[in-house]
């Protein structure tokens, strides 16, 4: 199956099963968090780093849509199925993968598979089936990072964006604390030679130029 329709096929499942939620059913709740967190799985360790030349903007973009859906999602495992709050953190879950889904299947997918070959797409399918199968058969413990301050988006993608915005920060903080560079002291100009004759030497014989108008006898 191509990667492109493997996902899509997910898509579906995961839509049935949320409106199975929505209309009551919590029951299916840990069957969805396990698909949504193995289908997140199979795209960010291997659909989007295999596009990411097709289209980077949309990826990364895929990318921090993912790490919203999964905090919702933490939020709503967190939750109490009998608290008010309940219905409103599966309704806010359900946009935020909905919108996700469909921006995919309107704008990536199409763009994906007008660049990628059929045998591509097939290969690429294969290996995310396998990946997918795998995550699903994993304890419950090992498929979402602990807490709030990482998610598995994050992990995903590596510490390459974190680690320059640390350098980034780390090199401000170094020049701030840095003693001001000494500048060299700039040379002197060269002074320039005078062009003056010394009055010693200039004579009655040659009196300025401004003295030679002034009595020429033009200028009467």
């Amino acid at each position: 199956m191509k990667a492109t329709a493997l996902l899509e096929e997910q898509h579906r499942k995961a839509e049935a099963l949320f409106s199975k939620l929505e209309s009551g059913d919590a029951g299916v709740l840990a069957e969805l968090a396990n698909e949504l967190v193995a289908h997140m799985t199979i795209e960010q360790e291997i659909f989007y780093p295999a596009v990411r030349s097709i289209d980077a903007d949309k990826v990364t973009e895929s990318f921090e849509e993912h790490a919203v859906a999964e905090l919702a999602l933490k939020r709503l495992l967190a939750a109490d199925q009998n608290e008010d709050t309940f219905p409103a953190r599966v309704n806010v879950l359900q946009d935020l993968v909905q919108r996700h889904i469909d921006e995919e299947e309107s704008d990536l997918f199409p763009t994906v598979e007008a660049e990628l070959s059929n045998e591509q797409l097939e290969i690429l399918g294969e290996q995310m089936k396998w990946r997918f199968d795998e995550v699903l058969a994993e304890d419950d413990d090992g498929k979402l990072p602990v807490g709030f301050d990482e998610t598995s988006a994050d992990r995903a993608r590596g510490p390459t964006g974190r680690r320059m915005a640390v350098d980034d920060e780390e090199d401000a903080r170094i020049t701030q604390r840095a003693p001001p560079r000494r500048q060299p002291p700039k040379a002197k100009p060269a002074r320039k030679k005078s062009t003056r004759t010394p009055l010693g030497r200039r004579g009655k014989s040659t009196p300025p130029r401004a003295a030679r108008r002034l009595h020429s006898p033009l200028a009467s």
